[in-house]
C-alpha cells in the first residue's frame, strides 16, 4: 500500500447556483426556478395518475355490477313489490353461491355502484373519502380475482404484488415493511439536509444537522487531511515515540494512558468495557470486560495458512498510514521510527491474539459466583492496571458505586491473567514501555482513520477488502448516517417525527384505540381459555393488563427542552467534523453513566421510530409498535377500520399472543429472568393444541429452491412444522382476536363501516382479511427465502394461507366449503 497516490480533488466548484435571479425565495427557503417547474410537472402527473386510477376503479366496479343490475331490473319488470323482493334475494343468493368470493351471511353486502352519468345523489353507504379511495386502489391493484380465495388466499390477495413492486438493486426483498423502511431512510437523509429551524447552540436539531453536514464535507476533510488527529488527539498525549526525540519511556504511565485511550477517546485497547443487561436479573445492568484492541480478527494473526500474508498486508497498511500521519504532523524522513513503531505494535497485537486463543470464555460470566471484585481483578493482572480507579473515571457521575469490592463480569479470566503477565514483562524495561506506548498510539490512529481525508479512508477500505472480502465503494454518506444514527438516535427520531409524521398525536390516538380494542378482546378471551388453569389465566390477564405499551413514539421526543438536554454534553461545530467525532465520545460516556445510575429505566426506546417494528419484548413485558408501522400501506390515518384492524390490528394481536403463549411462558412474571409460570396441566393442554398446529401443516408447499445449477431443494414441511407451530398459533390467534375487535368496532358505529368503491360482490369482512394478507405480500428472491426458512420463517404464501385456514370466520366470510385448502378438517387456535 505504500507509495500510492492520494486522492485528488479534480473539481471543487459548487453545483449549487449562486445566481439569485434563477431562484425564488419563500420565507427562509430558496428554490431554483427550474426545480419548481419540474416539481410542478411531477405534481400534475401524480394527480392525473390518481384521477385515472379512481376513474378506473369506478369503471371496473360499474362493469362488474352490470349483470346484477340487469337481473334486478328483470325481476322488477315482471313482479309486484313482494315478488320483487323475493327475486332480488334469490339473485343475491345465486350470485354468492356462484363465486367463492361472495359475501358471508350476515355481513355487510357491497352497495350498488352509482352510474357516473346519473345526476342523482351519491350512495350514502359508499365510502369515497381520499383514504378509502387510496386503500381501495392498493387492495384492488394487488389482488388477482381470477384465483379462488378458498383455494389459495395469498395468491388471491397478493397475485399482482410482484409486478407492481419489482425487485431493485437497492431493495431485492420487497415487502410493505421493507418499502416503508427504505422510504423513511431517504426521508431521513433528506431532512438532515434541510435548513436548521432552531439555531440555538443548545438545539438538538442544530447539532444533528451540523454533524451530518460536517461529516459529508469532504472538501474540508481533504484540506485538513490528518492534522485534526495530530492536533486534537496525538499531541494531547504528551511526547510520543513517533513524533518526538524527547520521548522518555521512563515517564510512561500505563494507567493514565489507558484512561485517556478508553474513556477520553472511547477506543478499546487491551480489553473492552461494556454496560449490558444482567443476564441473571434483567432489571439490572452489569459492567462486562472482554478482550479487545486488535486491528484484525484475532484468528488472522494465527491462521495456519494465511497469517503471514495477513500480517504482511496489515504491516503495509500501518506503514502507509503512519507515513501520512507523520507528513501531516510536519515530520519527514521518519522511516526508521515508523519501522520500529510497526514492529512494536505488531508484536503486542500478536501476543494479545495468542492470549485470546488460549483463553476460553466463561459460559455464565454474569452469575454472582463467577463475578470478580475489582480488587481481585487488579491482582489477576498483577496490579498492572488499577481497575477501581478506571471505573471511577469512566463512571464519573457515579464514582461512589465503584469500590474495590464492586463486582464485574469478566468473560475470560485466563486472558486477563496472561495479559497482566505480558504487560508486567513489557513494563519492566524501557523498550517494553516504548512498545506499550506505541501500541496505544496506534489503536487511536487506526480507530480514527475513517474520520480523516480520503487517502486514509481508502487505505482502510483496501485493508478490509483484502482481509474480509468486503468492497466499500460508497461515497461515505452511509457511514455518516450510521454514525449519526448510533450516537444521536433520539435526535434522529425526534427530527423525523417533527418533519414527516403529520397529525402525529391523532395517529397515535388511532393506534392506541386499535390496541385497546384488541387488548379488550384478548382479556375477554383469556377469561374463557379452557386449556389454561385458573391460576395461569389470572397470571396471563395480569401480564397483559400491566404491560408497558410503547405506541408510535415516546412523548419526550416532542419535548424540545428535554431533547436539548439529552445532547447538552456535546458541542457540535459545522466546520469541525473531527472535533464533532470527539465530542460524540462524551455522549457515549454519558449513556454508560445513565445505564449504571438508572438501571431499571424502561423509558428509552430500543428501536428507531422510522423503522417499522412491532414486538412484544418479554424480558421487560412491553409491546413496541413504532411510528413507521402506522404509515401507508400498513395503516391509513382516518382510513377504513377494516383495513387498519386487518393489517396493524392483527400484527399487534399476534405479538400480544407471544406474551402468554409458549414463548411468553418462558419468562418470569417478575421481569428478572427465564422461568416457566405455566402449570403442568396448562402445558399438557397446550401440547395437544401444538400437535394440532403441527399436523395441520401437512401438505403445505414451502416452495422449491435452486441451490446450485440444476440442483434444487424442496423442503419437507415435517422438518419445520414443530418449530413453526407456535408462530402459526400466534398468527391465527392474533388474526382471530383482531377480527373480533373489528366486528365489535363495526357494531359500535351508528352507520357501520362503509364499503369502498370498486368491490362489487365483496364485503368489509373480506377486505379485512385481504388487509391481513396484503400486509404480508412479498417479492423476495429464492435465495433470501431459503435463508429465512433456515430460521423457520415461512414464505408469505405459506404463512398467510396457514393462518387464515385456522380462522373459522374466514371460511364463513368467503363461503369456503369444508375440505378446501383454506377450510381444512382440523383447525387449531389458542383463543
Amino acid at each position: 500500500m505504500t507509495g500510492e497516490t492520494p486522492y485528488k480533488e479534480f473539481d471543487s466548484s459548487s453545483i449549487v447556483t449562486t445566481n439569485t435571479e434563477d431562484t425564488i425565495k419563500f420565507g427562509r427557503m430558496r428554490w431554483r426556478k427550474r426545480d419548481l417547474v419540474f416539481g410542478g410537472i411531477a405534481l400534475v402527473a401524480i394527480l392525473l395518475v390518481l384521477i385515472l386510477a379512481i376513474v378506473l376503479a369506478v369503471e371496473v366496479g360499474r362493469k362488474d355490477s352490470d349483470s346484477d343490475s340487469a337481473s334486478h331490473s328483470a325481476s322488477a319488470s315482471h313482479s309486484d313489490s313482494a315478488s320483487h323482493s323475493d327475486s332480488a334475494s334469490a339473485s343475491h343468493s345465486d350470485s354468492a353461491s356462484h363465486s367463492d368470493s361472495g359475501a358471508s351471511k350476515g355481513s355487510t353486502p357491497a352497495p350498488a355502484v352509482q352510474n357516473p352519468d346519473c345526476e342523482c345523489d351519491a350512495d350514502p353507504n359508499v365510502c369515497i373519502t381520499p383514504q378509502c379511495l387510496r386503500t381501495a386502489l392498493y387492495q384492488k391493484s394487488n389482488m388477482d380475482e381470477k384465483i379462488s380465495p378458498c383455494e389459495d388466499f395469498y395468491s388471491f390477495a397478493c397475485g399482482h404484488f410482484e409486478e407492481n413492486n419489482p425487485q431493485t438493486y437497492i431493495l431485492e426483498d420487497v415487502t410493505p415493511m421493507k418499502k416503508i423502511s427504505l422510504d423513511n431512510f431517504y426521508k431521513i437523509v433528506d431532512v438532515l439536509s434541510f435548513p436548521v429551524e432552531r439555531p440555538a447552540m443548545s438545539s438538538y436539531e442544530r447539532k444533528l444537522k451540523h454533524f451530518w453536514s460536517s461529516c459529508n464535507n469532504h472538501f474540508d476533510k481533504m484540506d485538513v487531511r490528518g492534522r485534526p488527529l495530530v492536533d486534537q488527539v496525538l499531541r494531547t498525549l504528551g511526547p510520543i515515540y513517533l513524533f518526538d526525540e524527547e520521548f522518555e519511556p521512563g515517564q510512561f504511565d500505563l494507567n493514565q494512558k489507558l484512561r485517556e485511550t478508553h474513556i477520553d477517546f472511547w477506543t478499546a485497547a487491551f480489553f473492552t468495557m461494556n454496560v449490558v443487561t444482567d443476564q441473571t436479573e434483567w432489571t439490572k445492568k452489569v459492567v462486562e470486560l472482554n478482550y479487545g484492541g486488535l486491528g484484525m480478527r484475532y484468528q488472522l494473526y494465527l491462521h495456519s495458512q494465511y497469517a503471514d500474508l495477513a500480517i504482511q498486508i496489515y504491516r503495509e497498511y500501518m506503514t502507509y498510514v503512519l507515513n501520512l500521519v507523520s507528513l501531516d504532523a510536519g515530520i519527514t524522513h521518519n522511516s526508521s521510527r515508523i519501522e520500529t513503531f510497526v514492529n512494536d505494535t505488531i508484536e503486542v497485537e500478536y501476543k494479545i491474539a495468542s492470549i485470546v486463543r488460549d483463553s476460553p470464555e466463561l459460559r455464565f460470566p454474569h452469575l454472582e459466583v463467577n463475578r470478580m471484585p475489582l480488587k481481585n481483578l487488579n491482582e489477576l493482572v498483577n496490579n498492572t492496571i488499577d481497575f477501581t480507579q478506571y471505573m471511577k473515571y469512566a463512571f464519573n457521575e457515579y464514582p461512589g458505586l465503584f469500590t474495590e469490592d464492586t463486582t464485574v463480569a469478566v468473560k475470560r479470566w485466563r486472558y486477563f491473567h496472561n495479559l497482566g503477565t505480558f504487560i508486567s514483562e513489557l513494563a519492566s524495561t524501557d523498550d517494553g514501555k516504548r512498545k506499550l506506548s506505541n501500541y496505544l498510539v496506534w489503536v487511536l490512529i487506526n480507530r480514527f482513520s475513517h474520520d480523516l481525508s480520503w487517502d486514509y479512508i481508502h487505505a482502510k477500505r483496501k485493508l478490509d477488502n483484502f482481509l474480509y472480502g468486503y468492497k466499500d465503494d460508497s461515497s461515505g454518506a452511509y457511514y455518516c448516517f450510521e454514525t449519526a444514527r448510533v450516537s444521536m438516535a433520539d435526535a434522529m427520531d425526534a427530527t423525523f417525527l417533527k418533519y414527516y409524521v403529520k397529525n402525529k398525536s391523532k395517529i397515535k390516538a388511532e393506534a392506541e384505540k386499535i390496541l385497546a380494542a384488541v387488548r379488550t378482546e384478548m382479556l375477554n378471551g383469556i377469561d374463557s381459555l379452557e386449556w389454561m388453569t385458573k391460576e395461569d389465566r389470572a397470571t396471563a390477564r395480569t401480564k397483559i393488563s400491566e404491560s408497558l405499551y410503547k405506541i408510535g413514539y415516546a412523548d419526550y421526543m416532542v419535548d424540545e427542552t428535554y431533547m436539548d438536554g439529552m445532547y447538552a454534553a456535546a458541542n457540535i461545530d459545522v466546520s469541525d467534523y473531527f472535533g464533532n467525532i470527539l465530542n460524540l465520545n462524551k455522549l457515549y460516556r454519558k449513556e454508560y453513566n445513565r445505564r449504571i445510575g438508572d438501571q431499571s429505566s424502561r423509558t428509552l426506546w430500543a428501536y428507531h421510530i422510522f423503522d417499522p417494528v412491532v414486538e412484544y419484548y418479554n424480558p421487560w413485558h412491553e409491546l413496541i409498535a413504532t411510528s413507521a408501522v402506522f404509515q401507508n400501506p400498513l395503516f391509513s390515518h382516518d382510513g377504513p377500520a377494516y383495513y387498519n384492524f386487518g393489517s396493524v390490528g392483527s400484527l399487534i394481536a399476534k405479538h400480544l399472543i407471544h406474551a402468554v403463549d409458549e414463548i411468553g411462558s418462558s419468562y418470569r412474571v417478575d421481569l428478572t429472568h427465564y422461568g416457566d409460570w405455566w402449570a403442568n396441566a396448562t402445558l399438557n393442554h397446550y401440547m395437544a393444541i401444538k400437535k394440532c398446529a403441527t399436523e395441520t401443516q401437512a401438505g403445505t408447499d414451502l416452495g422449491s429452491f435452486e441451490v446450485y445449477g440444476d440442483v434444487t431443494y424442496t423442503p419437507d414441511i415435517t422438518t419445520f412444522a414443530v418449530a413453526y407451530a407456535p408462530e402459526l398459533l400466534a398468527d391465527a390467534s392474533g388474526l382471530k382476536l383482531a377480527y373480533k375487535a373489528f366486528k365489535a368496532f363495526n357494531a359500535s358505529q351508528p352507520e357501520g363501516v362503509k364499503m369502498p368503491i370498486g368491490f362489487p360482490g365483496r364485503s368489509i369482512d373480506q377486505l379485512f382479511f385481504m388487509a391481513f394478507a396484503q400486509m404480508n405480500c412479498q417479492n423476495t428472491p429464492e435465495h433470501v427465502k431459503l435463508q429465512q426458512l433456515s430460521g423457520v420463517k415461512y414464505p408469505s404464501k405459506a404463512r398467510v394461507n396457514l393462518a387464515v385456514s385456522q380462522v373459522p370466520g374466514f371460511a364463513e366470510t368467503f363461503k369456503c366449503s369444508k375440505g378446501q385448502p383454506m377450510f381444512p378438517e382440523k383447525q387449531c387456535s389458542l383463543f
